[in-house]
């Protein structure tokens, strides 16, 4: 993120911490919606995935929902912001 490479983001300290604790079953990262936050996450998911298939684990990555804010005019909103919010929808009613 913002030219700082994996072992200055604490990547390496992550992948230990996983692979010593083996009773972590989720993840919850989040970060700004830039073009270097999605690469360092899928980074972070290759990872992970590769910890799960070595040690027979389904660490799960999660991340919050990202889409239109509450009270946000739609006329207003990103390009990105538009096509990622139908994907992270919810019912209205439950």
């Amino acid at each position: 993120l913002d030219g700082i490479g994996t072992t200055q983001a604490g990547l390496a300290k992550l992948k230990q911490h996983l692979l010593e604790y083996t009773e972590i079953s989720e993840v919850l990262i989040t970060f700004s919606a830039s073009m270097d936050a999605q690469a360092t996450l899928f980074y972070i998911n290759n990872m992970i995935e590769s910890i799960n298939h070595s040690q027979s684990r389904s660490i799960e990555i999660t991340t919050f929902a990202t889409g239109v804010p509450i009270g946000a005019e739609l006329d207003y909103l990103d390009h990105q912001t538009l096509e990622l919010a139908p994907v992270n929808r919810t019912k209205l009613y439950e």
